[in-house]
């Protein structure tokens, strides 16, 4: 497993220090969520592994690409498909 041990550690550092953006790797899926900060919420995005071999809905090989401007970013995300990624 590649659980983050420290999750608790990890959160009390963006909620006193803050940050722009959290990206992670997760094993298998997509994960949007927020993190408190000290100026507002924090995004945190997640993207499943981009060499997954599975056929599984949900479980596809993945990738986002951000678009990071000052003031906001837009993302794309890339499944996998018999056809290649879409």
């Amino acid at each position: 497993r590649h659980d983050l041990l420290d999750l608790a550690a990890f959160g009390e550092v963006i909620a006193q220090l803050g940050a722009d953006l959290v990206l992670h790797g997760h094993e298998h899926e997509e994960l949007a969520h927020t993190l408190p900060g000290p100026d507002g919420l924090v995004p945190v995005f997640g993207i499943a592994s981009g060499t997954s071999r599975s056929h599984k809905h949900g479980r596809q090989a993945a990738f986002a690409v951000l678009d990071v401007e000052p003031g906001g970013f837009a993302r794309d995300t890339w499944r996998w498909t018999e056809d290649g990624f879409r």
